[in-house]
């Protein structure tokens, strides 16, 4: 993320052994935005990033999606909702830069690397534990579904192989997986125009460019 995090988490630490050579962990921002008594709490203020051959940045641009950064300075809501969607669009954009790679791999006949489902997993797994603010849980509840459709197509796609109907763009639509996330992504886009209308076109913006990357349609 490119906003500093709060004084109470600057740290790097490994990944463990099961992700190693998949993410390294960033610091992240905030008090109470993970679920308590969540065996991850030790480690609750640590989200993944990868690292799998492309930037986020290149995989925006790549997909011809445009990239609008979240500005907390310019952000007018309450300042735990601004933590919450600070950690929720770096959540995003990992999911954008994971969905963009195994499309890409997976259409270059590389079903069988594991290493793409194995990382959606990591972040639903991670994305499942953040703890939002009462206001955005119904928004939260659509992300989580938006990954977990993008992280169940590829899952399929990676079982069946070559035999999979769905694995070219044109194609790609009809699939009930791709059609369930885009709902449940542009919903989660319009809950946030609904929740801040007075938020400034900067940051309206990226609301649309989180959404509309992650959406494979």
């Amino acid at each position: 993320m490119r906003e500093e995090p709060s004084k109470d988490v600057a740290m790097k630490l490994k990944v463990p052994a099961a992700v190693a050579g998949a993410c390294i962990v960033l610091a992240v921002i905030g008090h109470g935005i993970f679920s308590h008594g969540d065996a991850r709490a030790s480690s609750a203020r640590l989200a993944p990033s990868f690292h799998i051959g492309q930037s986020v940045d290149e995989a925006y641009a790549s997909s011809s999606h445009r990239r609008t950064v979240f500005s907390p300075d310019e952000a007018t809501m309450p300042a735990p909702e601004r933590d919450y969607l600070s950690l929720v669009f770096h959540v995003i954009d990992q999911g954008v830069l994971l969905r963009v790679s195994a499309f890409d791999a997976f259409t270059a006949g590389k079903t069988s690397d594991p290493r793409y489902v194995a990382h959606l997993s990591t972040l639903l797994e991670f994305a499942r534990g953040i703890h939002p603010p009462l206001r955005l849980r119904g928004y939260h509840g659509l992300v989580v579904q938006g990954l977990t459709d993008v992280r169940d197509f590829f899952k399929e796609w990676s079982k069946k192989g070559a035999q999979f109907e769905n694995g070219t763009a044109t194609a790609l639509p009809s699939h009930p997986k791709v059609q369930s996330a885009s709902s449940s992504l542009h919903q989660a886009y319009q809950t946030l125009l609904e929740a801040y209308p007075s938020e400034g076109d900067h940051n309206k913006e990226a609301f649309y460019d989180y959404h509309c990357a992650l959406d494979f349609i």
